[in-house]
């Protein structure tokens, strides 16, 4: 049997010329660079997804237009659960309509449970009071406040009170100093200590707390009569001497005048310099309800 290792001859064949895998194997490693080995043997192509993958891809893609779908329509319903609640507003009750563009209302300086807007022509004095005596014996529940939203018929378009409207309409005659410190809004109040006993009062802002703080003591010596002559009081009902006592409310001061009756006071004010809101009523317990609303408290 002749040898692999010889010709046909038999002649010995070099070792050179003899290939084998191991042989072949060096000699590309030798001859060739690092590009050449990777590119040597191509890459497999990708498989095509499987019937079962391209199933799962579709239910993910369903289940995705599900969410937006449903997140579409579910916004409108969560902006309108957390939209913030706007305060109830308290229900106007108008009376004396008449034919002129009416005025705006003007905001409270205070919660009220109700509104009554009246209309009052300018040349009318006893307009405002006749209001302030019937809505003093309504029959409102206790411890609650009515707004009086007065405007003045005086021109083709009605308008808000003014501080000098209600000054003249109120026959009070404060120093000249506070008439040109008090601003709008000026909002006339009845405060229902029981029902069917109504306190009238008024709030409005001054310009200066401490300018109108002095010009209050300078009033102190007639305004218990104006007030008494403004609401028809009784002698009876008012002290002779104008003799103001001070006292603290909510570390608020408030000035008020003693009745004959122990226990019972009659003109008091009070002023919220944070808010520069004064507040004058026949009783202390309308001034004290006022300063409850103004720290929120009801």
């Amino acid at each position: 049997m002749p040898d692999k290792n010889q010709s046909k001859e038999g002649l010995p064949i070099p070792p050179a010329l003899i290939r084998t895998l191991e042989s072949d194997a060096q000699t590309l490693i030798k001859s060739a660079t690092p590009a050449q080995l990777l590119t040597t043997h191509p890459s497999s192509p990708p498989l095509a997804p499987s019937f079962s993958n391209r199933g799962a891809l579709t239910k993910i893609l369903g289940v995705i237009i599900v969410l937006i779908v449903g997140g579409a329509f579910s916004i409108p319903f969560l902006i309108s659960r957390f939209r913030p609640i706007a305060p109830a507003q308290s229900p106007v009750i108008s009376t004396s309509p008449s034919g002129r563009e009416p005025a705006p209302l003007r905001a409270s300086l205070f919660a009220t449970e109700k509104t009554r807007a009246v209309a009052i022509d300018g040349r009318d004095r006893e307009g405002l009071r006749t209001l302030v005596k019937q809505l003093a014996v309504e029959n409102e529940r206790t411890g609650t406040v009515t707004q009086i939203a007065v405007s003045i018929n005086d021109g083709p378009r009605e308008r808000s009170l003014a501080p000098l409207d209600f000054f003249n309409f109120a026959n009070l005659n404060p120093p000249e100093g506070l008439r040109v410190l008090a601003q709008e809004p000026v909002m006339p109040f009845v405060y229902y200590k029981d029902a069917g006993f109504g306190i009238f009062g008024v709030a409005f802002k001054v310009r200066d707390v401490d300018r109108a703080l002095r010009d209050f003591f300078a009033w102190e010596r007639t305004l218990p009569a104006e007030l008494a002559t403004f609401l028809a009081l009784a002698s009876d009902e008012m002290p002779s001497a104008a003799q103001f006592q001070d006292r603290t409310y909510h570390n608020i001061d408030v000035r008020e005048l003693p009745l004959p009756a122990p226990g019972t006071y009659g003109v008091s004010y009070a002023f919220f310099p944070a808010l520069r809101i004064v507040i004058l009523a026949q009783q202390p317990a309308a001034i004290e309800k006022a300063i409850d609303r103004l720290f929120d408290v009801r």
